[in-house]
């Protein structure tokens, strides 16, 4: 498999299950080495720093990176209906912390969000709970009073692992919804607060 099938990109579009879209800075990194390894390159320590530094370039030629990753049409108005209905609100991102706070400054969506909480390279990632774990008890919410909405195979999982509601909102990549949802959502005004 070579490096770019394994991010997800294909010859005509993103896969949206790959791990540029789904998986963690760290996760990335580890496929972009074993890819390297398997073409032959030695593994060594200096491979891993080598590949580590073309990510930092990469951010750096992509800040803000934001600008690059647009939410989906709709939702800060569903996130302004739901807030005002009383519920709260938590994102909870496989980007690092830092991207996660400059993405919802970037599109203005903070207003409407009780915390966020991305996933650093030392953290286990989704659908590991504990980040969930530690952003609803920041929040002040027990977990099993929350559902999660997501794009992902790894929401859909997160969801399992914490044993609470899945919703799918794969429709807004425009690819079927996630195998297993409890609930799909095809356009943001599907999601009701009563």
């Amino acid at each position: 498999m070579d490096l770019l099938a394994m991010f997800g990109i294909t010859d005509t579009a993103m896969n949206p299950d790959g791990l540029m879209a789904a998986g963690t800075r760290q996760s990335n990194i580890e496929a972009a080495v074993q890819v390297l390894r398997r073409a032959g390159i030695p593994a060594n320590e200096a491979l891993e720093a080598w590949v580590s530094e073309q990510f930092d370039l990469a951010d750096r030629d992509l800040i803000p990176k934001a600008r690059h990753t647009p939410p989906f049409p709709g939702t800060g108005a569903m996130l302004q209906r739901l807030k005002q209905g009383g519920l709260k609100i938590g994102v909870l991102s496989s980007d690092g912390g830092a991207n996660v706070a400059e993405f919802l400054r970037h599109h203005h969506l903070m207003t409407w969000v009780d915390d966020w909480q991305g996933t650093e390279a030392h953290e286990p990632p989704k659908p590991a709970p504990d980040l969930l774990y530690r952003l609803g008890q920041r929040m002040g919410v027990e977990v099993a009073h929350t559902v999660i909405v997501g794009d992902s195979w790894a929401d859909h999982a997160l969801a399992q692992n914490a044993g609470i509601p899945f919703i799918s909102v794969s429709d807004a990549w425009g690819r079927p919804p996630i195998a297993g949802a409890d609930f799909v959502l095809h356009t943001w005004d599907d999601l009701r607060t009563a």
